[in-house]
């Protein structure tokens, strides 16, 4: 099958878009969860690789591959067949897009018939314009909707957000500010991973479904789930049931906050509802979105981080704390060894909103 793939030019910042325009945790802010349009004040800054690392490239299960931890990229997952390749995912950047097909030429030269997209966010799509035209990109409805309701809205915008900082940059030299230098980096850091990706395209899949979707190719099976709102609102998972493995997605995070996008219909309750139900499926391989290859300990972790962040936000809302209260006061101390700790204010907002939103 050859499906034209609708794509739309660009030029401007790679933005990791859901998570407020991108995913590199260590310079993420809180500012994301925000529903106006990105300015020099509230936008985060972005920070792709312009040299994408190539992660770990790990045999997961007999014909199944990982490629993990490379850099600011989800994990990627490739399932070689006697008909062609399924790949779920694509990395942050084309540059990233064109090393995973190189590491999956290292193990095939058979065609990449399917790409299966987890969700929207620009880590795990932004490496799809560099996969072959002919390569059938596949998503859940909600997240082809998120891909032309958020990321296309924001990127329209970030220029002014480029032009906010610079104008924020004047006012804080006439002022004398000791912020001065801190913008100056966020802008100098903008600017710097400009140029790999100016002429970057947004790939939109050319195949949606809306609660399950199966594919088989050369013998092999691969069920693709979506079970509701969860990470965002258009969050799947991909099993290999003859290898008995799963891809999650960033609906697990190992080593890590996790990210919540509240702006993308984030579903927390919906979410720890299914990493439970996950736990019970017959699969001794997990491949998180973020972090590296795990068993279902990691699900049982993930669904126990949710409940003591909901517990703990449900806490403060009780004792009548105001949203930007609850951010001060939910410390997740059991927590505090994870990476990404900036990821946590984020968090606190999504859920507040969505346990307000329940009462």
């Amino acid at each position: 099958m050859n499906i034209k793939r609708e794509t739309i030019l660009f030029t401007g910042l790679l933005l990791f878009l859901g998570i407020g325009l991108c995913f590199s945790p260590p310079l993420f802010t809180a500012a994301p969860l925000q529903t106006q349009p990105p300015t020099a004040q509230t936008a985060p800054t972005p920070a792709p690789s312009t040299a994408p690392e190539e992660g770990t490239l790990t045999e997961v299960a007999p014909a199944l591959f990982a490629i993990t931890e490379a850099g600011g990229n989800g994990n990627v997952a490739f399932l070689v067949t006697d008909e062609g390749v399924i790949v779920v995912d694509s990395g942050e950047t084309p540059a990233a897009g064109r090393a995973i097909l190189a590491r999956i030429r290292l193990k095939t030269d058979k065609p990449v018939r399917y790409i299966i997209l987890t969700h929207y966010h620009g880590d795990h799509t932004w490496g799809l314009e560099s996969f072959p035209e002919a390569a059938v990109v596949i998503g859940q409805e909600n997240l082809l909707r998120n891909l032309k309701e958020i990321t296309t809205k924001d990127m329209k915008e970030y220029p002014a957000f480029l032009e906010g900082l610079r104008k924020d940059i004047e006012k804080l030299k006439k002022e004398g500010s000791p912020d001065l230098k801190k913008v100056e980096d966020r802008l100098a850091a903008n600017l710097r991973e400009y140029e790999p990706v100016k002429d970057a395209q947004i790939v939109f899949p050319g195949i949606t479904f809306t609660t399950k979707l199966s594919i088989h190719l050369g013998g092999q099976s691969v069920e693709v789930i979506y079970p509701g709102p969860s990470h965002t609102s258009g969050s799947s998972v991909v099993l290999f049931p003859n290898q008995k493995a799963v891809h999650m997605g960033d609906m697990l995070f190992v080593g890590s906050h996790p990210y919540i996008d509240g702006r993308a219909g984030s579903n927390t309750a919906n979410w720890l509802r299914f990493l439970k139900e996950v736990q019970g499926w017959d699969v001794e391989k997990v491949i998180p979105g973020h972090g590296p290859l795990s068993g279902k300990d990691a699900l049982q972790k993930q669904a126990l981080y949710l409940e003591e962040l909901r517990k703990e936000i449900g806490a403060a809302i009780a004792k009548g704390l105001s949203l930007e209260d609850a951010k001060k006061a939910v410390t997740m101390e059991a927590y505090k060894g994870l990476k990404w700790s900036d990821l946590l204010v984020p968090n606190v907002n999504a859920v507040y909103k969505e346990l307000m939103a329940g009462k």
